[in-house]
């Protein structure tokens, strides 16, 4: 969900208040209603001798008939409208709660939150994960991946949840660019990790999987891990220690970030669904940026 879009105030004695969009509108209702309630009387209040001889009179013209009608019939449009849109105001924001935020879906920048340490198991244990960010993968009108993110003094972390829907299933790489380059193709220092029935790594690189006919993966990699998942699970956790990248962790420290899930059939058919939705494997320039708390 998105944030909600705020304008400054047009008062000028009040420059540090800043007002919900909504509000300015439905104040503004209000002031049409209040006005349409009492801008004639306002505007021409009877004398008290003109009160007297309109009570005597006790009637009406048809144009003042026809105008109250109008004016009743405005109210209670006005009113409706008011009522109608604070009900919206209220259902959006039961929907979508006070202090809940939208991961950043749409967004490239990151910030990684420092967190506990996992275990890299493939268990979402409860509590293990509250301490991260996350933000989600696109893959189809009914299918997401959410990625999970933080880090300590040693170690990034990351799990990934809904890599499988129904047959179908997808598996995580990461790639990271450390020293936050942006350069349009792939330079030494620049790390592709894929986690399958065994990891993968290239430092310069992406899709290695094998070099001269010989397999490049493994169950396990130096300097990082993650679960080799099963057919049936859900979650793939990763741990890869900034020893490993070549960078310590220091407060504000960017990198180049992106994440995928992917079909990884080696050939022409391979497809990749990212994090952020417009980067490509092939363009660091197209990745994300992190940045560490």
């Amino acid at each position: 969900m998105e944030a909600r879009s705020f304008v400054q105030p047009i008062h000028p004695e009040f420059p540090g208040v800043s007002l919900p969009k909504h509000t300015l509108t439905l104040t503004g209702l209000i002031i049409i209603l209040f006005w349409l309630l009492m801008g004639d009387q306002l505007a021409a209040r009877p004398t008290s001798t003109q009160q007297k001889q309109l009570a005597n009179v006790g009637v009406q013209s048809a144009a003042d008939v026809d105008g109250g009608k109008d004016k009743l019939r405005s109210l209670k449009t006005i009113w409706a409208t008011v009522h109608g849109y604070q009900n919206h105001l209220e259902d959006s924001e039961e929907l979508q709660g006070p202090d809940l935020e939208a991961p950043p879906l749409h967004k490239t920048h990151l910030e990684v939150p420092v967190g506990h340490a996992i275990s890299v198991d493939g268990i979402a244990s409860p509590g293990e994960w509250d301490d991260a960010g996350w933000t989600e993968i696109v893959i189809h009108q009914e299918w997401e991946a959410r990625v999970h993110y933080k880090h300590d003094n040693q170690n990034m972390y990351f799990m990934f949840e809904g890599v499988k829907h129904g047959n179908d299933r997808l598996f995580p790489e990461i790639v990271i660019d450390p020293q936050a380059r942006r350069s349009t193709h792939w330079q030494k220092g620049q790390w592709w990790f894929h986690i399958s029935n065994n990891l993968c790594e290239a430092n310069g690189e992406p899709n290695v999987y094998r070099k001269n006919g010989v397999l490049e993966c493994a169950h396990q990699k130096q300097g990082w891990a993650g679960n080799n998942p099963p057919d049936d699970t859900e979650v793939v956790e990763v741990r890869i220690s900034f020893s490993k990248i070549g960078i310590k962790p220091l407060p504000g420290l960017q990198l180049g970030l992106a994440f995928d899930v992917t079909s990884a059939t080696e050939n022409d058919s391979q497809e990749w669904f990212f994090w952020p939705p417009t980067a490509q494997i092939s363009r660091p320039d197209t990745w994300g940026e992190a940045v560490l708390d």
